[in-house]
């Protein structure tokens, strides 16, 4: 992991009538210069399509899908390969009382970063019911392996470090898998994170720091969240409610 790392320029910004509360960002794999994100909890079954300057592309309605607390959202392989997919996670859970949680997984659809409103209804939703090992937990993170296509989730405590559980990438159509615990990280409050396009970098947020962890070949994500060779907290201005981070598309 090597670079400098220079403090954030804003470029544009996001009117709060289209995400009053965004808590997943992700950069499109499939459309130059697209950003998809979504809402948290109070939102309808959608995601929301945006240029880097934070203009609207226009909201992609999840077909099937419902919406308890969408915190999260990523983009990785799937079933079919050589398509992009994206996943949305319904994984939040305050209370900790659902006994599973959700991913939504669609191929990406065609947008034009130059176009206007692109807005329309995404069929092909799969559903992807997961569950916990041991019992239920709150979470507002959700990283796909690129390069093998295993998903992690990434709880959230105030005080209880960060838990890591992973499956492996689902087979098409609605399935079902209970969650490997594959360990504990050293801090708590996890509110975002991403894989870059290589797999070879992991970004994830609290509060008031960003983690940039490095994954060396031949290693999982597991092992570079849990067991990490070298970590690097890159320049960040704190969100009071700040919950969403990516990488560009080019990692």
């Amino acid at each position: 992991m090597t670079g400098t790392f220079l403090d954030g320029v804003p470029v544009g910004s996001v009117p709060a009538s289209l995400l009053g509360e965004a808590s997943g960002l992700v950069a499109s794999q499939h459309n130059p210069s697209v950003l998809w994100a979504h809402n948290d909890s109070g939102d309808t079954n959608r995601v929301v399509a945006l240029n880097l300057q934070g203009n609207s592309l226009g909201s992609f309605v999840l077909a099937g899908a419902t919406h308890t607390d969408y915190e999260d959202i990523a983009i990785g392989p799937g079933p079919n390969a050589g398509t992009s997919y994206l996943y949305v996670a319904d994984i939040g859970d305050n209370s900790e009382v659902r006994s599973n949680v959700t991913l939504y997984r669609v191929a990406e659809p065609v947008v034009d970063a130059n176009g206007g409103d692109q807005s329309t209804t995404l069929a092909g939703v799969e559903t992807i019911t997961l569950s916990y090992p041991d019992g239920a937990h709150n979470a507002e993170t959700l990283l796909v392996d690129p390069l093998d296509g295993e998903i992690y989730i990434v709880t959230k405590h105030f005080t209880n470090n960060n838990r890591v559980y992973r499956t492996a990438i689902p087979g098409g159509g609605n399935t079902a898998a209970t969650l490997e615990f594959a360990g504990e990280m050293d801090w708590s409050y996890a509110l975002g994170g991403d894989v870059s396009s290589t797999g070879l970098e992991v970004l994830l947020k609290t509060t008031g720091q960003v983690y940039l962890y490095d994954r060396p070949h031949g290693t999982s994500l597991a092992d570079a969240l849990i067991s990490p060779v070298q970590v690097v907290n890159p320049p960040y201005t704190p969100e009071l409610q700040g919950e969403a981070i990516t990488f560009d598309a080019n990692g």
